[in-house]
């Protein structure tokens, strides 16, 4: 009886570390968050606990994705895959199949993030979870959109925005309207664009979701910046910033300064331009992230115009 006991304590403790670095995680405090899960992990260890040693590493990969250590993401997601294979768990299978699809993503492989994203489809087909559907036709989507595929990105978040809207899944709704404003971002539809953005913001600030609005804010600033309202624009990428510098989301702040960016190269602000380039450059660089070298082209032509403009000035 004090044996299992002191089993079950040990269990509940496990489970509560657990839950405490999803809220620090949630808040953006990633060192917290993953202090907790080592905590859970070395319990779990202890406990021989396959299930929850898996779901500790997938928390702990999601933690190293999100500060753009994607290759030590990767490592906890396999280490999750090999318990998850050995439990027979199709949910984490398909989990993991998707954590992966993102990794790949995230580095510019798009033909293996579908590859990952289409074994978890398979698998929540299987399972009936139409909450897994949802999610793998919204990152489906986003592969084709990279791709520059609009019309069959659009479907497949129309799949999605259907079942999320039969489900009344508030933060999958909008995740699903932002991505459609991207969309039609692309085609230059910026009033449609608006539109969508604006029912994701609705949502988001609805449930409080930082990493959401932030999403929100800088596409909204994008918006303006392509209607040429800079001031607007700066606005919508300032609220992205500080909420993607609150979360530790180092891929969001390195797109936003990028943006930032544009807005002050187009001001004719160059120098303010080329720090924040160079500040979006050694986060792209540290991430091994593909538009590291996109960034670093816009430092080069900068440089370059820099160059020429000394040497017309002293001929």
């Amino acid at each position: 009886m004090e044996l299992n006991e002191a089993l079950s304590r040990k269990e509940g403790l496990a489970n509560n570390y657990h839950n405490l670095g999803l809220v620090y995680q949630t808040r953006g405090d990633l060192d917290a968050a993953e202090t907790e899960y080592r905590k859970a992990l070395a319990l779990n260890e202890t406990l021989g606990r396959k299930e929850g040693l898996a779901n500790n590493y997938v928390n702990l990969g999601n933690v190293y994705q999100t500060r753009g250590d994607l290759d030590g993401a990767e490592s906890e997601y396999r280490k999750a895959l090999a318990f998850y294979e050995a439990l027979g768990s199709k949910q984490g299978l398909a989990g993991i199949y998707s954590n992966f699809g993102s990794v790949y993503q995230t580095r510019g492989d798009l033909d293996a993030a579908e590859t990952e994203y289409r074994k978890a489809l398979t698998l929540h087909e299987a399972l009936g979870s139409q909450q897994g559907l949802a999610g793998n036709y919204v990152n489906l989507g986003i592969v084709y959109q990279t791709r520059g595929n609009l019309d069959t990105a659009e479907r497949q978040y129309r799949k999605a925005l259907a079942l999320f809207e039969a489900l009344g899944g508030t933060e999958g709704l909008a995740s699903v309207y932002d991505k459609l404003g991207f969309v039609y971002q692309a085609r230059s539809d910026l009033e449609t664009a608006e539109t969508e953005h604006r029912k994701a913001l609705a949502l988001y600030e609805m449930l409080s979701s930082k990493e959401g609005l932030a999403s929100v804010y800088g596409n909204l600033g994008l918006v303006y910046k392509t209607r040429g309202d800079l001031n607007a624009a700066e606005t919508e990428y300032r609220k992205a910033l500080a909420l993607y510098e609150a979360l530790g989301n180092r891929e969001g702040l390195a797109i936003v300064c990028c943006n930032l960016g544009n807005v002050y190269q187009t001001r004719g602000d160059l120098d303010a331009a080329a720090t924040l380039w160079q500040k979006s450059l050694d986060i792209f660089e540290s991430m091994g992230h593909p538009n590291a070298a996109l960034v670093a082209k816009l430092l080069s032509d900068l440089n370059d115009k820099e160059s020429d403009s000394e040497t017309a000035k002293t001929n």
